[in-house]
């Protein structure tokens, strides 16, 4: 099961360039995350602040849910290095 990691950038995969959602985890409990928005985004104006969001299972890894509308963002645990790489390898 993938789980989010303190110190790693994560992105919200629907879309691409500028308008995605990019986090760092700087605290995590069992149950919650805390993080900063790392870039400017269409979900939140303040990207100073640190938030905290309730972490949600997925069934193969987490998930964090920022809202309950269907177009609101969900980050996954899979660390934009990681997806950099996969790109650059293949």
């Amino acid at each position: 099961m993938k789980k989010f990691e303190v110190g790693k950038i994560y992105r919200e995969r629907k879309y691409e360039g500028r308008m995605d959602v990019e986090i760092k985890i700087v605290k995590r409990t069992a149950k919650t995350v805390t993080f900063i928005y790392t870039k400017p985004n269409w979900w939140e104006d303040d990207i100073t602040k640190e938030y905290r969001k309730k972490i949600s299972d997925m069934g193969q890894g987490e998930v964090i849910y920022f809202g309950s509308n269907w177009a609101t963002p969900t980050v996954d645990p899979e660390p934009i290095e990681e997806i950099t790489e996969a790109v650059i390898a293949s």
